[in-house]
């Protein structure tokens, strides 16, 4: 029987069985028998016509969905009844769910979404190096490897490169990527609009014929409203006119997750803009990143056996023998790896941090559903004289527990649902920490069938620990004994066996997340106050690109000057200089260098900067011997250096510095020696965690950094450098492109950021842990004062004094921390051994920090307590007796 006609048979059903008892009644009327007691006769014969309609529609089938509407619909009106709890109960699912999805939805962008192409477990990422130090590969062993390999369809490569977009109201920065003509067969996509990038778009006579460019479909709409006559239009990319030939779909946006590129170009384009100096077809310039697609029934072992037989061809024909590499790289070999999710930089960065927050999300959701299952127990304990009525009216014990299951089945799908409105709010708050300076990090957010798929189980595992295991135990009534005594005696607490366990498990996982959250907000407190070597407040730097210029040699370093000048002499600036390699970007240059003097040693790691006059005192680097450079310093000029501590006592241990030299050991250096002038402290250029490397620092005059350089300020008013230095550039240099501004403040919390992030996400779900315990304290010492009012007013009327009757309600919560606290920092010194590696200059057993976790649980817990003890001391026991 259909269960959506189930009105109209319900009407047929009634129509039957009335027409039925209507002929049994004529019949007996026909014999002789009065209407009344025909009709009583016929129903007595018949039987009870709601059993019958009853079994009726059993037979139908259906009935388990009828129930189970009935059970929702007695649900919704019982819920809707007691709102105070129905809220609670409502907000304690969306924070766990909600905490729970945001973590994982950023996991899943991060770390586990596949790229949205065809096939992508067939992807296969690529690099070369020695075992443990993969890096990409050069464009000529690039076009070597993809002639001579056999396991791939194709290969292709990808590089993202951020570029300068030149339009008529100016010039700004733009997310860019170099692809090989091969990328968009090989990841077989189809164009949203016209074509995309092909072989011949990558040849060196596509710079002849016009270099082709595609565009992404956000930026297609975004900056060209959605024109299809944009096909075959010109657009200026770093200098250079490209032609726009399609339209990337929508579903694609890049290999690398948390980067969407705007328009991607063939790598040829690289020559247009570069000549001579661009890394295309330069065997030491390692910059393409290759993947490729697995040919139908090759496994990844097959293809790595087959590249690793052409390696030492490859190896032969596309490294000069005269690359001091050559010696690195004998021994390299083919490194493979699964390329279904592409590449995800912040992924390697952020992923154990991120896997860490999902474990402590994972306790608060525990935590959450005890609660839950708290409230449910003390809800059920007051409706068991309802539920003693429904027993004794019929209902079985299966009926009740349904009952019980529908209702916390609600509350859990409302606030799953809440919870996954709320995950967009904190995932978009997570995104924000791991957002670079420069650029946005994109990253796709929005549910999908994993993120439905984990807050589905979690909703369902909240109905089974809030509602099924409860309602267990709270189902088996003594319908006679209760009713005859009228009154809900009941000892639940003693009697279920999750009521013993829930707040102590609460407890111990509170503990075990405050400690958590106090060693990772301590560690990251002593990052931040660690000396970075350079001053931190009031420095601001701009990037700029003079590469499309066109001056060269010393016109380009007379125009570094005019801008440093006019920089200099603005209002509110302290002090400017010039700067290549910025701190804590992790970027900068390892040199080979050795002593001249001396029995110093070679480094092959020695950092390299180039900075200009007055840098030293515009960071805030403190000279410690010598001198700063000046503007003496300059390429007709004796070859000078400075060298920080660290590089000074490796060259020269036990020695005067100054005025020793240092050799540079590269085969291709810019310059063979120079004179040290100077000793700086050290500065942390890579990392806040990592010490200061050794330093060497050039003056630019003498090295001219072209390219992605760029001026540091030192200001008091951060808005009057941008404005200074903006009105310099305007006046000099007016076509320069200039990317957003940065300050050191704002690197230095980026260098941080995923420290941060733990730091403070574990905080806000370590106080939540310790607020939803604090409630559960607090309803479980409410509940044992309201069941035994009338006891405390009989001790009260023998006597007892008020600090007696504080302890006797004390005494239950005393217990529950005497076993959740020791399991909690049994937990805690276990976990510890996981999370040592993420922590900075802290022990995870530091015992100040677990103390200060203990006496934080125990404030909360003895907090929320007392009022309710000190309310029942307050019990008068005339009026508690009376009712008794």
């Amino acid at each position: 029987m259909n269960f959506w006609r189930r009105k109209t048979s319900g009407a047929e059903l009634d129509e039957e069985v009335r027409a039925h008892l209507e002929m049994a009644a004529q019949a007996r009327v026909e014999r002789g028998v009065d209407q009344k007691e025909a009709q009583r006769a016929a129903r007595r014969e018949f039987g009870n016509v709601g059993l019958v309609k009853d079994v009726t529609r059993d037979a139908w089938g259906g009935r388990w969905l009828r129930d189970l509407l009935d059970d929702t619909r007695y649900g919704l009106r019982m819920l809707a009844k007691n709102t105070g709890f129905t809220a609670v109960a409502v907000l304690t699912v969306a924070l766990g769910i909600g905490s729970n999805t945001a973590v994982f939805s950023l996991i899943d962008a991060l770390l586990l979404r596949s790229l949205d192409v065809p096939a992508p477990r067939e992807l296969v990422r690529i690099s070369f190096g020695p075992p443990g130090d993969p890096e990409p590969m050069s464009g000529p062993m690039f076009d070597r490897l993809r002639e001579q390999q056999s396991a791939f369809t194709d290969l292709f490569a990808w590089k993202n490169a951020p570029m300068v977009l030149t339009e008529k109201g100016g010039a700004r920065p733009i997310t860019g990527a170099y692809a090989t003509g091969s990328a968009f067969p090989t990841l077989k996509l189809k164009p949203r609009l016209g074509r995309l990038l092909t072989w011949q778009d990558d040849e060196p006579s596509a710079l002849s014929n016009g270099i082709a460019a595609v565009i992404s479909e956000a930026f297609w709409l975004e900056h060209f409203g959605g024109d299809p006559r944009i096909l075959g239009q010109p657009i200026i990319v770093d200098g250079q006119t490209a032609t726009i030939v399609g339209v990337v779909p929508r579903s694609f946006n890049g290999i690398t997750v948390d980067y969407a590129p705007q328009v991607v170009l063939p790598f040829i384009f690289d020559v247009a803009v570069r000549g001579k100096s661009s890394g295309r077809f330069r065997p030491d310039w390692t910059w393409f990143s290759p993947m490729g697609r697995l040919k139908p029934g090759v496994s990844l072992a097959q293809a790595k056996a087959n590249l690793s037989t052409i390696a030492p061809e490859v190896l032969k024909e596309s490294l000069p023998s005269d690359d001091q590499r050559i010696d690195y790289l004998r021994n390299g070999t083919f490194s493979l790896s699964p390329g279904r999710r592409g590449n995800s930089p912040l992924g390697e960065i952020y992923g154990r941090e991120l896997w860490t927050l999902q474990a402590l999300v994972g306790l608060l959701m525990i935590i959450c559903c005890a609660n839950l299952a708290s409230l449910q127990l003390s809800r059920t304990f007051n409706r068991q004289q309802e539920l003693v009525v429904r027993s004794a009216l019929g209902a079985g014990r299966v009926r009740l527990l349904r009952q019980l299951v529908a209702e916390s089945a609600i509350l859990s799908c409302t606030g799953a649902a809440a919870g996954i409105v709320l995950s967009q709010w904190m995932g978009a708050g997570l995104v924000r920490y791991i957002e670079q300076s420069d650029f946005p990090v994109f990253l796709d957010l929005r549910p999908n069938a994993a993120i439905y798929a984990a807050t589905i189980a979690l909703a369902m595992l909240t109905v089974l620990f809030t509602g099924a295991l409860p309602a267990l135990g709270l189902t088996h009534v003594h319908t006679e004994e209760m009713l005859r005594s009228g009154t809900q005696r009941t000892v639940i607490h003693k009697k279920h066996p999750l009521a013993a366990s829930l707040l102590p498990v609460q407890v111990a996982l509170s503990l075990l997340l405050a400690s958590l959250a106090l060693l990772f907000a301590v560690s990251t407190g002593k990052l931040l106050r660690t000396d970075p070597g350079f001053r931190v407040k009031g420095i601001t730097f701009f990037r700029v690109d003079f590469d499309e210029r066109p001056e060269k040699g010393e016109a380009l370093l007379d125009l570094y000057r005019k801008v440093l000048e006019a920089i200099r002499q603005a209002p509110g600036i302290a002090s400017a200089s010039v700067i290549k390699h910025l701190p804590l970007e992790e970027g900068g240059s390892d040199e080979s260098a050795a002593p001249v003097e001396g029995n110093g040693q070679e480094t092959k790691h020695l950092f390299a900067n180039v900075v200009g006059p007055d840098y030293f005192a515009t960071a805030g680097t403190k000279v410690l011997a010598g001198r700063d450079f000046s503007k003496f310093d300059r390429i007709d000029a004796n070859p000078v250096c400075i060298l920080n501590q660290t590089a000074a006592n490796f060259f020269f241990p036990h020695e005067s510095v100054l005025g020793k030299h240092i050799r540079s050991t590269e085969p291709k250096a810019n310059r063979a020696t120079c004179e040290v002038v100077g000793i700086v402290t050290d500065a942390k250029y890579n990392s806040l965690r990592q010490p200061a490397p050794p330093t060497i620092y050039y003056p630019y005059e003498q090295l001219p950094a072209s390219g992605w350089g760029g001026f540091i300020t030192r200001s008091h008013d951060t808005s009057a450098a941008v404005a200074a230095f903006k009105g310099a550039l305007h006046r000099i240099a007016p076509d320069t492109p200039l990317l957003p501004p940065i300050t050191i403040e704002r690197l230095l919390e980026d260098s941080i950021g995923k420290e941060r992030m733990t730091a403070t996400l574990s905080l806000f779900f370590g106080s939540l842990g310790l607020l939803l315990t604090a409630i559960g304290l607090y309803g479980l010492e409410s509940q044992r004062v309201a069941e035994r009012r009338a006891e405390i007013g009989l001790r009260m009327a023998l006597g007892a004094q008020r600090k007696d009757m504080l302890w006797f309600i004390l005494r239950e919560a005393a217990l529950i921390f005497a076993i959740g606290v020791p399991v909690g920092l049994s937990l805690t010194f276990g976990a510890s051994h996981f999370i040592g590696a993420l922590l900075y200059d802290i022990s995870p057993l530091d015992p100040r920090v677990h103390f200060a976790a203990i006496l934080t649980l125990l404030s909360a817990g003895s907090l929320a307590s007392l009022i309710p003890a000190r309310r029942a001391t307050n019990v008068d026991p005339m009026v508690a007796l009376r009712y008794e």
